[in-house]
């Protein structure tokens, strides 16, 4: 379900286009999938729609339960990542996706347990910027 969505996609790897990738997630959950699943770091399905940019992907997800503002180790959320930061970003934004989110409620806050700010001891080196 995670690498359908988006989570651990790396470049020059390929997830599938959007329309299979929303296909398999699908099947996934039909499988019994759950969508609230994360990853080690945090990410959940819905992280990964948004950094593919999927607006119906991110849809369903949400349609299905995903937790709207859920926080990775790095304290990002989905809404946060459609805000334009996330790994090996190279200044994408999904506007849309950001709109989408706010609708529906998401917040961006700095959470509890959230890593601390760039550059300051803890903070994990994978989040890079």
């Amino acid at each position: 379900l995670l690498v359908a969505a988006g989570v651990s996609v790396w470049p020059n790897e390929s997830a599938g286009n959007q329309e299979e990738a929303l296909e398999a997630v699908q099947l996934m959950i039909e499988l019994g999938d759950v969508v609230t699943t994360v990853d080690d770091h945090g990410d959940s399905a819905l992280h990964g729609s948004v950094m593919r940019g999927s607006k119906e992907l991110t849809l369903f997800l949400l349609g299905q339960g995903a937790e709207l503002s859920h926080v990775n180790e790095c304290g990002w959320t989905p809404l946060t990542i459609a805000q334009g930061v996330f790994y090996g970003n190279l200044g994408r934004r999904f506007p849309e996706l950001e709109v989408v989110l706010l609708e529906l409620g998401a917040t961006s806050p700095v959470a509890p347990g959230s890593p601390p700010p760039y550059g300051e001891p803890g903070y994990p080196a994978r989040c890079g910027r």
